[in-house]
């Protein structure tokens, strides 16, 4: 129940916001244009001097099935204001249903879209050269550049590798997925891949960079634990920190079954960039031994980054598989 115009306005914003972020504008400008409104027509809404009519809902609605909530905007809303509330105490899983609801609403409006992730990626990988890693790893998400229908990062991945660079994807093993429920077969998935990036390259040399581009199967890795989060690090020589590590992570939110569960690609802190490098080059160390020659880590490339997981956390590896 809403109890003021104040709390009436902060609501229809959040709203507003949700919208604009779910249908890729950026401005209220921008959304005002979509609805074939003017821009103050949405602004007095907001504030709630005025209210939006069954047919501005109705486009609303269309133009952002994902975010529910447009029933704010209406007449309904304002003429609730001021009636009593229920003074009952909420008990806890209505006050953190309630606080889902709130902070989808804000998040919705700064979630990145999928073209403008893979924008962004597609740069990071086009500025990849001679000896840099890119290291992918996630329990049951596929990267983009694994989307059978996306052509841009598959491209972007082969212009990198002609200039040898490398790229890891660490994914868990069958067996692990069927534990958790998910029957994705990794394997053939990866394969699909590879074959379309290397058909990009030129036929004579495709062979010879197959090593360059590699799926590590393994099912110990703590970060596994976020199964639904994707982890990536790059490492490269010109990365200016002693561990040579950036890390980012795509964070996977849940808002209950009503409402959208947006996702954001971040940049890690550097306690928790050294923690991943650490991890990730662990997994690496041991299971690569066991991998079939083909799909064998180059052993220059295990070294540097155990060498430098080792430097960043100031641990030795060796005494972590022990234990």
């Amino acid at each position: 129940m809403i109890a003021d115009r104040a709390e009436l306005t902060e609501s229809r914003r959040r709203y507003l916001r949700a919208v604009i972020g779910a249908a890729g504008l950026k401005t209220m400008a921008g959304l005002a244009k979509k609805l074939s409104v003017t821009q103050s027509t949405l602004t007095n809404i907001q504030s709630g001097s005025r209210s939006a009519g069954p047919d501005l809902i109705s486009k609303i609605r269309q133009l952002a099935p994902g975010v529910e909530g447009a029933s704010i905007l209406g007449s309904e809303a304002v003429a609730q204001l001021g009636q009593p509330t229920d003074d009952r105490r909420i008990h806890l899983g209505e006050r953190l249903a309630q606080v889902q609801r709130e902070r989808i609403q804000d998040l919705q409006g700064l979630e990145e879209q999928q073209s403008k992730n893979i924008r962004e990626v597609a740069g990071n990988f086009d500025a990849m050269d001679k000896d840099d890693v890119f290291l992918y790893l996630s329990a049951i998400r596929r990267p983009l550049e694994m989307d059978p229908d996306e052509t841009e990062l598959k491209a972007s991945i082969a212009q990198a590798i002609l200039r040898h660079a490398f790229f890891l994807y660490i994914r868990p093993t069958k067996a692990y997925l069927q534990s958790v429920g998910d029957f994705v077969d990794i394997r053939a998935e990866f394969e699909n891949f590879k074959t379309k990036v290397l058909s990009i390259l030129p036929t004579s040399s495709s062979k010879s960079f197959s090593n360059q581009l590699l799926l590590i199967e393994a099912d110990g890795n703590p970060l596994f634990v976020a199964p639904d989060f994707k982890w990536e690090l790059f490492y490269s020589e010109r990365i200016d920190v002693p561990y040579k590590a950036i890390a980012g992570a795509l964070v996977a939110t849940r808002y209950g079954q009503h409402f959208g569960s947006p996702n954001f690609r971040i940049f890690l802190s550097v306690a928790a960039t050294k923690r991943v490098l650490f991890e990730i080059a662990k997994t690496i160390y041991v299971v690569n031994p066991r991998q079939e020659d083909s799909d064998r880590v180059p052993l220059d490339i295990v070294t540097r980054l155990k060498d430098s997981a080792e430097l960043a956390t100031g641990e030795k590896m060796e005494e972590h598989i022990a234990g």
